[in-house]
């Protein structure tokens, strides 16, 4: 598989992509986390779309993951139950499920 890394961090707020050919098919970064920044993380993760299912999302989120636990910082990974691609993404990682959440939204 061809692809080149870039990776880039300020205080905490990592980012890592893949280039294919000078174009960022993929990149995955933590956004700024309202409490425990510096203990837990989670991932985001975004791949262009002719660009899915080829591995690229794993390559930036490796990187990505090995960034935070490098830096002491634990990653963790949250989906919808509907996203079956983010699943399996967690799961090709190493990840593993640890707890269902159901929010039930009521009339505003």
């Amino acid at each position: 598989m061809d692809g080149r890394i870039f990776s880039k961090n300020n205080d905490k707020k990592f980012w890592h992509g893949v280039f294919i050919r000078d174009v960022l098919v993929s990149v995955a970064g933590v956004p700024e986390m309202p409490f425990m920044s510096n203990e837990v993380q989670e991932p985001s993760i975004d791949t262009l779309p002719e660009y899915q299912g080829k591995g690229y999302a794993k390559m930036a989120c490796t990187a990505m993951i090995r960034e935070l636990i490098d830096n002491d910082v634990c990653p963790l990974w949250m989906t919808s139950a509907g996203n079956t691609a983010s699943i399996r993404l967690a799961a090709s990682l190493g990840f593993k499920k640890f707890s269902e959440e159901l929010i039930i939204a009521g009339e505003e």
